[in-house]
């Protein structure tokens, strides 16, 4: 029988942003991906540089998006939540004004099951966004019904790899070669105080 996490209830309703503050000091805003986003979650993609579009999609990705990006971006802004669900990180920057800096979102794969991903804009990278992000999506996500989330990584990515370790549930690893797959149990709750456990399975 699962456990009943505290924080079941999801942050967000169709139009509420949650104040996002990096450890820099610049703030910004964090709301859910709505149905006009595609632009600007295609944008974040653009601002990106190269290694870091291939971390995020496991192969080279031009600067210039290509056909099958703008079909993943428009299918997220316009996806039912309980198939799939995002937030965006946006912050008002000189020259730009309101650009995305963030974003992260969820795509089920089975009953109860969903893989992640994350993206940060690459000169907002290490300032915690990241970690505030996917502290918000596995509460979007446990309140769609999704108990358990799965992110696939390179061995190479510490960045990512160390943020999801951080997150407080229990969680399996599997590496294969230069991948990680990772599984987050969102049933599976635990005190990151305690020193006496960790939270990370390696297989």
């Amino acid at each position: 029988k699962r456990r009943t996490c505290s924080w079941a209830v999801s942050l967000f309703s169709s139009s509420k942003m949650v104040q996002l503050d990096s450890k820099f000091g610049r703030f910004g805003t964090v709301r859910r991906v709505r149905r006009d986003d595609a632009p600007d979650l295609v944008y974040l993609v653009e601002t990106m540089r190269d290694s870091s579009r291939y971390r995020r999609y496991h192969r080279p990705v031009s600067e210039e998006p290509p056909r099958w990006i703008w079909d993943e971006a428009r299918e997220l802004a316009q996806a039912n939540r309980r198939q799939k669900g995002g937030l965006i990180a946006l912050a008002s920057l000189p020259n730009e004004g309101e650009v995305p800096v963030g974003t992260a979102y969820y795509v089920r794969a089975q009953e109860g099951v969903a893989e992640l991903a994350i993206s940060i804009r690459d000169d907002f990278q290490g300032e915690g966004i990241g970690f505030r992000l996917l502290s918000l999506l596995t509460k979007e996500a446990w309140s769609a019904g999704i108990h358990t989330l799965t992110a696939y990584t390179q061995v190479e990515n510490q960045a990512i790899n160390i943020l999801i370790a951080k997150l407080p549930f229990e969680q399996r690893r599997l590496r294969t070669g230069a991948d990680v797959e990772i599984e987050i149990y969102l049933d599976q709750p635990i005190d990151k105080h305690d020193t006496t456990r960790t939270s990370a399975t390696n297989i």
